[in-house]
C-alpha cells in the first residue's frame, strides 16, 4: 500500500489538475477508509471535469457517490445519482457504465424501504434496460424481484415489463406467471444457474400457496428441494422445510410438523436464519393451542410471536395481529377483535397488501356470524369473495362461499337451491383448503342435510366432521358436532345415542384435549 502512495504522490505533482488523478486518489483513501478524504477528492474531482474539457469520468465519479452515499446509509440519495449516471452514461453511449449503474440501482433499490409502487417502477426499468442491454445476471435477479413485488403487493392492472408488452394485464396472477416464465427462458439462454432456478421454484412454490392450489404448491417445494438441493441456500432450506411443517399442520399431523422441525434445528445448531424457524414454530403452537381452548398457553405464544416478528417485515407483522385477533375471538372478546380487524385492513390498505385484506373480510364476516348480525356478516363476506375472485385466490374465496352459504341456512332460505351452491364449492375445499376448512365445509353441508330432513345422510357426514377435527384438535368444533348429532338423534327418538352425545358435548375433556397443555411439544 506504500508503493501504491508514492506512486500516486508522484502522479499528483506530475499533473495536479488532472481530474482522474483526483478520482484515483477518491479510490485509494476510500479503500484505506478515510471517508472524510475520499468524499474531498471525489468533489475536487467533479469541480476540475467541469472546468475540463475532458469529462469521459463523468460518469463513473457519480455512479462512485452513489456508492458511497449508499455505504453511509444514505439509499434514498444513492438512488438520485444512479438516475443521474444513468443520463450521463446514456448522453455518452457508455453501455458499460450503464450496466454498472443498473446493477448498482438495483442493489439500492433492495436496501431500501421504499414505497412499493416506487420500487415497482424502478424494477421495471431495470429490467426493461438489462434485458435490452443482454445483461443476463442482472436480468434474471431483477425479474425474480419484480415478480416478488407482484405477488406481495397485488394490482389489477399494471403496464407491460418489455417495450412489445404494452398492454394492461387484469389478471394479476397471469403477469407473476409470465415473469417468472421470462425469468426461466432468460436464464436458460446464458450460463444457466441452478441457484436462480431454487429462488424461481420457490417463489412458485409461495404464489401456489397464496392463491391457494395446495397441489401446485406441494410440487414446486419438492421440485425446489430435491433439484436444487446442493445449491440451496441455508435460508431457502429453511424457508422449503418451514413450508412443509406447516403444511403437515395444517393437514391434522402435528407429530410430523415439530419433526420437521426439531430436524431443522438440530442440523443448522445455532439456526442461521432464526427468525424463519422461530416464527413458524411458534405459529404452529399457537394454532394447536387456540384448537385445543387453552388460552393461556395461546397468549404467552403470541407475545413469543411478536418478539421474532422482523422490525419492518409488515406481512409478518399483520399474521401477528391477524393471529391476536383470533385469540380475541377465542375468549369471547367480540368488540376488541372487531376493532383490531378494522384496524389491520386499514393497515393493509395503506401498505398495498390486498392478500391479507380479503383473508381479513372473511374474519370480520365471521365475527358478526358469530353475533348472529347477518346483514353485517353478508357485506364483509361478499366484498371478501369479489376481491378475491379478482385476484384469483381460489381457497379463500371458497371458504368464504362456505360461510355466505351457512348465513343463507340460518336466515331459512329454500335448501334445495343453496346444495347447488354448496355442491360447487365443496371439490375446491376438499382439493385445496386445510382439514379445518374442510371438516367446516362438512358441518355446513349437514346444517344442509337436517334442512331437508336426510338425516342418516348427515349423520354420515358429521362422522367425516368429525374425523377431521379430532385429527386437528379442535374442540370447539367438535361439540358443534356432538351437539347436531344429539339434535338428529332426539329428533330420531334414539334416545341412547341422544344421550351420548349430549354427554359428549357437555364433557368433552374427557374426549378431546380441552385445555390441554402442548408443552411437550416444545423444542429446546
Amino acid at each position: 500500500m506504500n508503493h501504491i502512495s508514492e506512486m500516486i504522490q508522484e502522479i499528483t505533482k506530475i499533473a495536479p489538475g488532472m481530474p482522474s488523478v483526483h478520482f484515483l486518489l477518491y479510490l485509494y483513501f476510500m479503500k484505506n477508509g478515510e471517508y472524510q478524504k475520499s468524499i474531498d477528492y471525489l468533489h475536487q474531482y467533479f469541480d476540475h471535469t467541469f472546468s475540463d474539457d475532458s469529462i469521459s469520468l463523468l460518469p463513473y465519479g457519480s455512479l462512485n457517490l452513489a456508492s458511497l452515499n449508499h455505504n453511509f446509509g444514505n439509499s434514498a440519495k444513492g438512488i438520485k445519482l444512479i438516475h443521474e449516471t444513468i443520463r450521463l452514461a446514456q448522453e455518452r453511449n457508455d453501455d458499460s457504465c450503464l450496466a454498472l449503474a443498473l446493477s448498482w440501482l438495483f442493489k439500492l433499490v433492495q436496501s431500501t424501504k421504499s414505497n412499493h409502487l416506487q420500487e415497482y417502477q424502478l424494477l421495471k426499468r431495470i429490467v426493461s434496460r438489462s434485458v435490452d442491454l443482454d445483461l443476463l445476471d442482472l436480468s434474471t435477479t431483477s425479474t425474480l424481484s419484480l415478480a416478488q413485488n407482484y405477488l406481495v403487493y397485488p394490482r389489477e392492472k399494471v403496464d407491460g415489463i418489455m417495450k412489445h408488452q404494452s398492454e394492461d394485464i387484469k389478471i394479476h396472477s397471469n403477469k407473476i406467471w409470465s415473469i417468472l416464465n421470462l425469468n426461466t427462458l432468460i436464464n436458460t439462454q446464458g450460463s444457466f444457474s441452478e441457484k436462480n432456478m431454487s429462488a424461481n421454484y420457490l417463489l412458485r412454490m409461495n404464489a401456489w400457496t397464496i392463491f391457494g392450489n395446495k397441489e401446485m404448491s406441494i410440487i414446486c417445494s419438492e421440485i425446489q428441494q430435491h433439484a436444487f438441493n446442493d445449491n440451496n441456500s441455508s435460508e431457502d432450506e429453511y424457508r422449503i422445510h418451514c413450508h412443509q411443517a406447516l403444511l403437515h399442520s395444517d393437514l391434522g399431523n402435528l407429530d410430523a410438523s415439530i419433526r420437521i422441525l426439531r430436524e431443522l434445528k438440530i442440523k443448522h445448531n445455532p439456526p442461521l436464519t432464526q427468525n424463519i424457524w422461530k416464527y413458524t414454530y411458534y405459529t404452529i403452537l399457537h394454532t394447536w393451542a387456540l384448537r385445543r381452548n387453552n388460552l393461556a398457553e395461546a397468549e404467552n405464544l403470541s407475545l413469543q410471536l411478536e418478539a421474532v416478528t422482523p422490525l419492518g417485515d409488515v406481512t409478518s407483522y399483520i399474521e401477528t395481529k391477524y393471529r391476536n385477533i383470533l385469540l380475541s375471538m377465542k375468549k369471547n372478546n367480540w368488540s376488541q377483535a372487531y376493532g383490531m380487524a378494522i384496524d389491520l385492513v386499514a393497515t393493509c390498505k395503506k401498505n398495498g397488501h390486498e392478500y391479507q385484506r380479503v383473508c381479513l373480510f372473511l374474519l370480520i364476516g365471521n365475527i358478526f356470524v358469530r353475533l348472529g348480525v347477518y346483514t353485517n356478516a353478508l357485506k364483509y363476506i361478499l366484498s371478501c369473495i369479489t376481491l378475491g375472485e379478482r385476484y384469483q385466490l381460489e381457497s379463500v374465496v371458497a371458504r368464504a362461499k362456505i360461510v355466505f352459504v351457512n348465513i343463507l341456512l340460518l336466515q331459512g332460505r329454500d335448501p334445495y337451491q343453496i346444495e347447488i351452491r354448496l355442491d360447487n364449492i365443496m371439490p375446491i375445499i376438499l382439493k385445496n383448503c386445510d382439514a379445518e376448512s374442510q371438516g367446516i365445509s362438512y358441518l355446513v353441508y349437514s346444517k344442509l342435510l337436517i334442512s331437508k330432513y336426510k338425516y342418516e345422510e348427515s349423520i354420515n357426514i358429521l362422522s367425516l366432521a368429525e374425523e377431521l377435527f379430532g385429527k386437528i384438535e379442535d374442540v370447539e368444533r367438535m361439540k358443534e358436532v356432538y351437539y347436531l348429532k344429539s339434535r338428529i338423534y332426539d329428533l330420531e327418538g334414539n334416545i341412547k345415542l341422544r344421550n351420548h352425545y349430549a354427554e359428549l358435548y357437555n364433557s368433552p375433556r374427557n374426549h378431546v384435549k380441552e385445555d390441554e397443555s402442548i408443552s411437550g411439544y416444545y423444542i429446546e
